[in-house]
């Protein structure tokens, strides 16, 4: 594996543990119950349909984004400075978004909602750093 390539795993997992042992600490202080991994987590039937919208209004845009990349004329550019990238950052903010406030009006326990917006702060911090930074200057 290239060292560039190896750098770039490294940072991309330390991130990751930052986010999840961050996640897991405001877990615990505000005893909120842990997300079940890879499942959508719905608070209620109405969140349920909002943020299936939001997920296939995105698909669309994505295929859009697609199709415009690969048949345009344009030029080559950076994988981290292409529409795609933040257009799934938006998806993101936007969908956790929803399950903040979906948590803080329906769910069981109202402090899930704060541990929600912290994460996504916290994740959209990291996220920029990174592509401000150029991954720390190991792209260039």
């Amino acid at each position: 594996m290239d060292n560039g390539i190896f750098n770039i795993v490294l940072i991309l997992l330390m991130f990751t543990g930052i986010i999840l042992t961050f996640g897991y600490f405001m877990r615990k202080i505000l005893k909120v119950e842990r997300k079940k991994w890879f499942s959508y987590n719905h608070v209620n039937d109405l969140h349920k349909k909002i943020d299936w919208s939001i997920r296939i209004t995105f698909s669309l845009i994505f295929i859009t984004i697609s199709y415009y990349m690969i048949y345009s004329d344009v030029h080559k550019i950076d994988w981290y400075f292409d529409m795609w990238v933040y257009f799934f950052i938006l998806f993101i903010f936007l969908s956790e978004s929803v399950r903040s406030v979906m948590e803080w009006k329906y769910a069981t326990n109202p402090k899930a909602y704060i541990v929600t917006v912290a994460e996504m702060v916290v994740s959209i911090v990291l996220v920029m750093i990174i592509l401000k930074t150029h991954f720390f200057n190991l792209l260039n």
